[in-house]
């Protein structure tokens, strides 16, 4: 197969598998409010102050602010004011934002045991360890070509 043929069939399988991907099962929620989401789990039941989730998600307090309130809205997080510091606010997930986010990681659990089982563990270990590679190699020509920061 030549080099063409090959980024061709990369560039089908992305689009192929992107559009075939299954659907999200929390609440429609955008990738910024799954690093909250995510940040907030691992956490749980402990409260987090919202700029902290900024710096600790390395993105502007705005942008932090109106994942937020878009999440607050659904149900998943709750904001208060912090009573020793009143100008800082503190998210915690509701005990319905943990219960989705956990049944959602145990189906998620489930899918990829199950994928395990029939390739195996070597093969997939192989396979994990390709992806690690490919995904490294392809950070650093993005950074190369200047696709990303170079931060």
């Amino acid at each position: 197969m030549s080099k063409q043929e090959l980024i061709d069939k990369t560039k089908e399988l992305i689009l192929t598998y992107h559009h075939k991907s299954p659907p999200r099962e929390i609440e429609r929620v955008t990738q910024g409010e799954k690093g909250v989401l995510a940040t907030l789990y691992f956490n749980y039941p402990k409260s987090i102050c919202s700029g902290d989730l900024a710096i600790k998600l390395q993105v502007g307090t705005g942008r932090i602010g109106n994942a937020l309130k878009s999440l607050e809205q659904k149900k998943l997080i709750k904001r208060e004011i912090d009573s020793l510091d009143k100008r800082r606010t503190l998210v915690s997930l509701t005990e319905n934002g943990y219960l989705k986010i956990k049944t959602h990681l145990d189906k998620v659990n489930d899918v990829l045991s199950e994928l395990i089982d029939e390739l195996g563990e070597e093969k997939y270990l192989e396979i994990i360890d390709n992806l690690n590679l490919l995904i490294l190699s392809l950070n650093k020509i993005y950074k190369r070509k200047e696709f990303v920061d170079n931060d």
